[in-house]
């Protein structure tokens, strides 16, 4: 069950966030993806609950984003399940950290970069699914237009995921450079 949030208290976090708040630019998120270091994106959309619950869950993910002492936050619009959310990417974020609050606001999955450039779709069914190149490296997609899964101002953007790749996750550890070379190698993570 959700916890009751007021909508002053909503209100409050929406105002200290927006202070903090960030556009993602494009060499931003380059530099994110091509560089060392971590990012977390994740969520407190549903699917299945009004606009209204969603943008409350929303100012509520945030307050916990705050309190977790991260203050580099980028709103995303992107899309799951066909509807439209607002996601957070948020900049040297720590796994456990991510995993907590996708689990927190029941979401089905959140996204990882590792440390050591792997980004995977981390799904609390039990498995990831990896965006890769065949040479293990972080795979994604930018467009000027408004075509792609993720979007902010004038230009789109997208993981390289392997849909319905499954590799079987243990829910706790995100996947190095070296596990995605043995996927690759053995046969788990095929490219067409």
């Amino acid at each position: 069950m959700y916890s009751k949030v007021s909508r002053q208290s909503v209100q409050r976090v929406m105002v200290r966030y927006a202070r903090t708040k960030f556009a993602i630019r494009q060499s931003i998120l380059i530099n994110l993806i091509k560089k060392p270091g971590t990012f977390g994106v994740v969520s407190a959309y549903t699917a299945d609950t009004p606009k209204s619950r969603n943008q409350k869950q929303h100012g509520s993910i945030i307050g916990d984003i705050q309190r977790m002492g991260y203050r580099k936050v980028y709103t995303i619009t992107g899309q799951w399940q066909q509807k439209k959310e607002e996601s957070l990417l948020i900049h040297s974020m720590k796994a456990d950290d991510v995993f907590a609050l996708g689990k927190k606001h029941k979401q089905d999955a959140v996204i990882y970069k590792g440390k050591d450039g792997v980004i995977g779709m981390y799904y609390f069914a039990g498995y990831a699914e990896i965006a890769t190149t065949p040479t293990a490296e972080a795979a994604f997609q930018l467009s000027q237009g408004k075509d792609l899964y993720s979007k902010d101002r004038n230009w789109s953007f997208e993981f390289g995921f392997l849909w319905g790749q499954h590799i079987p996750w243990d829910g706790r550890t995100p996947f190095t450079k070296k596990d995605v070379e043995r996927f690759i190698a053995n046969g788990q993570l095929v490219f067409e």
